[in-house]
C-alpha cells in the first residue's frame, strides 16, 4: 500500500488575522473562498451552508475552537469545513452509542 505524502499548508494570512481578531463574518467569507480554491468541483449543500453560517454567527463561539480547527486543517492539508463535518460525524456516532450530549 503506498502512502500519499501530505504537504502541510499554513492558512493564508488574512484567514489567520480574521481568526485572531474574532471577525466571524470575514472568517466565514474567507473560509468559503479557501474551500472553493482547494475543492473547485465540490458541490456544497445549501443546508450545510446555512447551518454553518448560523453556527459561526453565534456570539459565544469560542475563538480557540476555530483556531484549533484551522490548525488541524492546515496540519493535515484539509479544508476547515471538512474538519467541522468530520467532528460532527464523530460526535453523532458517539452520541448514538452512549446517548451523552
Amino acid at each position: 500500500m503506498s502512502k500519499k505524502k501530505i504537504t502541510l499548508q499554513k492558512p493564508p494570512e488574512d484567514v489567520l488575522k480574521a481568526v485572531h481578531a474574532g471577525d466571524v463574518k470575514s472568517l466565514k467569507e474567507l473560509l468559503a473562498r479557501e474551500h472553493k480554491k482547494r475543492m473547485p468541483g465540490a458541490a456544497s449543500s445549501k443546508i450545510i451552508e446555512e447551518n454553518a453560517a448560523r453556527f459561526l454567527e453565534q456570539p459565544d463561539i469560542e475563538k480557540d475552537l476555530i483556531e484549533d480547527i484551522m490548525k488541524i486543517a492546515s496540519e493535515n492539508d484539509l479544508a476547515p469545513d471538512w474538519v467541522f463535518i468530520r467532528a460532527l460525524k464523530v460526535y453523532m456516532r458517539e452520541y448514538k452509542r452512549t446517548g451523552r450530549l
